[in-house]
């Protein structure tokens, strides 16, 4: 499955660089920026692929060098993990793995891939078991879930699951139900408005 969106930042001199901060740079000059970046930016994860700016009607986009080759690691060889494989995940995930993963997200560090088993065991998936487990025979299989920068794109709608990541503004609004919405906006000039969230009622 080709991604426009994929690479949402890149490595440049040992430092990442945010697609949204190379595209402000990008249309104040493009001749420059594409000068000053050609040949120097690589993936964010492997940091062997080099990666080049790429331009269609939605903005820039980067795109990996042709015949380059990923780490066999690196998560951008990776499938994208399918609605129900993260939903199975998410509900057979010990609370340690998931706090783990919260504080990942948190901090806006680079996500690690998720780790599914096959479809005859996945109702046992968890981080440490049977990963750590020699004796195990079950099949790991390693997936990711792609990430979206909130000051980047308009929301998506896919038929898997994005996780959107950022500053953004939020505003708690109840209907005359008494229903409770947290409505999301662009945290920039624009203040456009991205998405509602309701709240369940046993929150």
């Amino acid at each position: 499955m080709s991604e426009t969106n994929k690479y949402q930042c890149c490595l440049y001199n040992k430092h990442y660089l945010e697609l949204h901060e190379l595209e402000t740079e990008f249309y104040q000059d493009k001749f420059h920026t594409r000068e000053k970046y050609k040949g120097k930016l690589l993936c964010p994860d492997c940091h062997k692929v080099q990666l080049a700016i790429k331009e269609n009607s939605n903005g820039i986009f980067l795109s990996a060098y042709p015949k380059s080759t990923h780490d066999k690691t690196c998560e951008y060889l990776l499938s994208v993990a399918s609605k129900k494989e993260l939903q199975i995940f998410y509900e057979s995930i010990n609370p340690t793995s998931a706090e783990r993963m919260l504080e990942r997200v948190l901090k806006d560090a680079p996500s690690s891939p998720i780790k599914l088993l096959n479809q005859n065991s996945i109702q046992n998936v968890n981080e440490h078991c049977p990963c750590e487990n020699p004796d195990s025979k079950k099949t790991i299989i390693r997936k990711y879930l792609p990430r979206r920068l909130l000051q980047l794109r308009e929301m998506e709608e896919k038929d898997y699951l994005v996780m959107y990541y950022g500053k953004c503004k939020l505003f708690l609004v109840q209907n005359k139900f008494n229903d409770f919405y947290l409505r999301i906006f662009r945290d920039d000039e624009s203040n456009k408005y991205l998405c509602s969230l309701k709240i369940p009622k046993k929150i």
